[in-house]
């Protein structure tokens, strides 16, 4: 389906009581996606045009446009500060915007090629995952009060993906050709590694589960990881070419962007089966949950769009 064929459809149930109730159309190629409810606002980073657009999610309409440097990546928010991070994965810089007056505010050299981001609420910790091909991958600390980094941590493999569990003070950090390395975020040193398939694309966690989430691109899998020992309790058939992942704490329901078959596989965090699948755009990339999942915004690559979805569970 074409992007204007998209824009403005009707709403349509699928299984599982989930539908589509909004396709927004944004800028060229988006990937990550952030919401900020506080603002009532999602941000969007549209890797082609150089942009990052702002959603308003009471209107499910783009409110602003943000211009930023190289080509945006993945994108974090942090809910206390009010400020928006964004990787250039092309120009090795993290952008930082101010969800006040939807500007960019400063400008933070990092790594080569960064590529996930992840904000620790409570100390005000910023990480990003640079993918330093060919060498091997780290993680560039950045202190939000100063938008200095404050550290550079080592790691194997080429990093693509990074998750904060804020009330371990806990980093997973993961990607290409090397284990999943899990850093204290107190010392700044990897504590662990974990070895999962080595595509390794998007990381997210439970936090009230100790449960963390790994899709694996080229494996076509889903890794189910337990914190509390840092060893994999359960590989899940997670769709064709999984993409973006987010989990909802509240219910422990898993969201995977499943690339091949422009739809996002709806996860039992309990029994770890696809339990419903949600037709969105082509090429879903990221998602986001606003306000525990009662709303998942999905970016659609090649449809320039992201699809909202919404569910009939409680």
């Amino acid at each position: 389906m074409t992007p204007a064929a998209q824009a403005g459809s009707a709403a349509h149930a699928v299984a599982g009581g989930y539908k589509v109730a909004a396709t927004i159309p944004v800028g060229g190629a988006p990937l990550g996606v952030a919401a900020y409810p506080r603002a009532h606002s999602v941000y969007v980073a549209n890797s082609a045009s150089g942009t990052v657009s702002v959603i308003s999610a009471r209107t499910n309409t783009v409110v602003a446009t943000i211009p930023v440097y190289g080509s945006p990546h993945w994108i974090a928010v942090n809910r206390r500060t009010g400020t928006v991070y964004v990787t250039s994965y092309t120009s090795n810089l993290v952008s930082v915007i101010s969800a006040r007056t939807n500007t960019v505010v400063a400008m933070i050299p990092v790594g080569h090629a960064p590529a996930g981001i992840a904000v620790n609420q409570r100390t005000n910790r910023i990480y990003v995952a640079n993918n330093n091909w060919p060498t091997h991958g780290s993680v560039s600390v950045i202190n939000g009060h100063t938008n200095l980094v404050r550290a550079t941590i080592g790691v194997k493999g080429n990093l693509y993906s990074v998750a904060v569990n804020d009330r371990t003070n806990t980093i997973y950090a993961d990607g290409y050709n090397g284990p999943m390395s899990v850093i204290n975020g107190q010392t700044n040193k990897v504590v662990a590694t974990i070895r999962v398939p080595t595509s390794a694309f998007a990381i997210s966690l439970n936090p009230l589960t100790s449960t963390v989430y790994s899709t694996n691109y080229w494996d076509d899998t889903m890794t189910v990881i337990d914190a509390r020992t840092n060893t994999v309790k359960a590989t899940v058939r997670a769709g064709t070419w999984p993409q973006g992942d987010a989990v909802d704490p509240r219910t422990g329901t898993v969201y995977v962007a499943d690339q091949e078959a422009d739809a996002v596989a709806v996860i039992d965090g309990q029994t770890n089966q696809v339990v419903a699948t949600v037709a969105v755009g082509a090429d879903p990339y990221g998602l986001a949950l606003y306000r525990h999942a009662r709303a998942i915004y999905v970016t659609n690559q090649d449809a320039n769009t992201v699809s909202v979805i919404t569910a009939s569970q409680p």
